[in-house]
């Protein structure tokens, strides 16, 4: 989501130390389907999902054995790697999917699918990433399971954008990773900032019938910037001040809900949060840089699924 900017912004702040023990990947892909289509709610439910298939059907050697009675399960990139909560770890998934198209829109041949996977951390095999999403367009998307072409895959780490794939065929190769530093801007004087929530935000003591207070949302972002960070065998060296008396006016405020049935785990999976637009004030200012983060990271739970987007409207004195 790109929203309109507040107010016209000088040049960007020098990037905070901290970002830089942050390591990913952005991977951007058009997918065009054989037909029309129509979302799903939240699509990037059905990416993580049919990504994650993808991957396990061209890695496990044990189909339809639970991974804690694999014999390779330490060796294995699914639950050491893409889903660790397979085996009891409490690690986040390292990928997270966007999709551009809001949930109930069509998309076709003519219309193709445009979608951003962040990868979190040093990719174990990125070779392995690609073929995944090449087998994912090609088994198929959606309750019908549409199959897609990957007419363009671009990557960016440290560097320049990189094309991947063009119609089907391989162009180039994985770069290096690189920084938060490289995919996020910092205004140099905010003066205040609209905080979209552009996809349902949960985080942990959310409540459905309590309007949360900005305060409550600061310290989700902290949790999530450290988790990433600690994730990858780093820290964020960085403290914020208590965030107890920052103010803020919420527009459009309303909880969504939402769930799955997982089959793996064998119950409903929660998936509802906030959305909405927190306005706020000069006091942004101290946590301008942990709001910059979380338009990458993103807030709360299930962010792997593209869950708790933030998107950030800057004014600037």
């Amino acid at each position: 989501m790109n929203a309109p900017a507040l107010a016209l912004v000088s040049a960007a702040a020098e990037a905070p130390a901290w970002w830089r023990a942050i390591h990913l990947t952005r991977l951007d892909l058009t997918l065009t389907p054989a037909h029309p289509w129509r979302l799903p709610p939240e699509p990037g439910v059905t990416l993580r999902g049919a990504l994650g298939d993808a991957l396990q059907r061209l890695v496990c050697v044990s189909p339809g054995a639970p991974c804690p009675a694999c014999p390779a399960r330490s060796a294995c990139v699914v639950p050491q790697w893409l889903d660790p909560g397979r085996l009891g770890a409490s690690a986040g998934r390292p990928l997270i999917p966007w999709v551009d198209a809001p949930g109930g829109s069509w998309v076709g041949p003519t219309r193709p699918l445009a979608v951003t996977v962040w990868v979190l951390g040093e990719a174990p095999n990125s070779d392995l990433i690609v073929a995944s999403l090449v087998e994912m367009a090609r088994r198929g998307l959606g309750p019908e399971r549409v199959p897609h072409t990957i007419t363009r895959l671009m990557a960016q780490g440290a560097g320049g954008p990189s094309l991947l794939l063009a119609d089907g065929v391989s162009v180039g190769a994985w770069p290096v990773s690189g920084s938060l530093s490289d995919h996020v801007w910092l205004p140099r004087r905010p003066q205040g900032a609209r905080v979209h929530l552009t996809h349902p935000a949960r985080w942990s003591g959310a409540r459905a019938d309590v309007p949360p207070r900005p305060a409550e949302l600061i310290s989700a972002m902290i949790r999530r910037a450290r988790q990433v960070a600690r994730e990858q065998g780093g820290a964020v060296d960085r403290y914020w001040p208590a965030a107890d008396g920052l103010r803020g006016l919420w527009r459009d405020l309303q909880w969504t809900p939402g769930a799955r049935f997982s089959a793996r785990q064998g119950e409903t999976v929660p998936l509802g949060g906030f959305t909405g637009a927190l306005q706020l004030g000069p006091e942004v200012a101290p946590f301008a840089d942990l709001l910059a983060a979380a338009t990458v990271l993103g807030v709360g739970k299930n962010t792997s699924c593209g869950l708790g987007r933030v998107v950030v409207e800057w004014r600037e004195g």
